[in-house]
């Protein structure tokens, strides 16, 4: 377990901390391996930006989705970009479901969701997945019932924020009826950070293959962890702190 700041991370943390209530997380990533070609999407989401009659060249599979369909958004009239929104999302959605048939939530996450609602917390994910790629992963493992609040892409409809996933965080701690200063937010993404420290939570980043570089330069996590087997000793020194 790593967290930066070392001599200044408890005095941050007392004056933050009321009473870690909740924990929240991220899903693709996080509690699910990320399993699905999101170059082959971009670049399938691009081609059809291209029909609009915008050049292809103008866009990078390399960028994210929010980024892209964001540009195209500045440059089509809204007749053309409800089209292509409606087109996206049914391209994403394959590619979500494809890459949820042959996957499964992480080994040891339900003994660890089991031991963090022992402790009295209450579990929330906060995700840019949809609903049903949720609902499906989750079953598989006899883990909807287990969260008090689950927050996707159904419930909050926005690409377009720079900060995207700070609506849908927000969005979840409402449905908790939790404060940020009383919330640990889990995620393997620098978004998913970035959307925590804008509510004052404890921030905890899980290094992963795909993200970890990101999250070593962003550096603007709490703790860093290298999986999220460590969260509830993590979450029992922060309150001992």
């Amino acid at each position: 377990m790593q967290y930066k700041k070392a001599n200044s991370i408890k005095k941050q943390l007392s004056v933050r901390i009321l009473r870690i209530k909740a924990a929240v997380f991220d899903f693709d990533g996080t509690l699910v391996p990320f399993k699905m070609d999101y170059i082959a999407l971009r670049r399938e989401i691009i081609s059809k930006i291209a029909e609009t009659g915008l050049p292809k060249d103008n866009f990078d599979a390399k960028n994210p989705i929010r980024v892209t369909l964001k540009k195209a958004r500045e440059l089509l009239n809204d007749k053309d970009m409800e089209t292509l929104e409606c087109e996206a999302e049914e391209i994403i959605n394959f590619y979500e479901l494809e890459g949820a048939k042959n996957n499964a939530v992480i080994t040891g996450v339900s003994e660890i969701l089991k031991t963090l609602k022992e402790m009295n917390l209450k579990l929330g994910i906060f995700t840019l997945n949809q609903w049903s790629v949720v609902e499906l992963l989750l079953n598989k493992a006899n883990l909807v019932e287990i969260f008090d609040a689950i927050v996707t892409r159904n419930s909050v409809r926005d690409f377009y924020q720079n900060s995207i996933k700070l609506k849908y965080l927000r969005t979840c701690l409402g449905k908790l009826g939790v404060d940020g200063k009383e919330t640990i937010v889990i995620g393997d993404h620098p978004i998913d950070i970035e959307a925590g420290k804008l509510i004052n939570a404890i921030t905890v980043g899980v290094h992963t293959p795909r993200n970890w570089k990101e999250l070593r330069k962003d550096e603007k996590y709490d703790f860093l962890i290298d999986s999220i087997d460590e969260i509830p000793e993590l979450i029992q020194k922060v309150v001992e702190l």
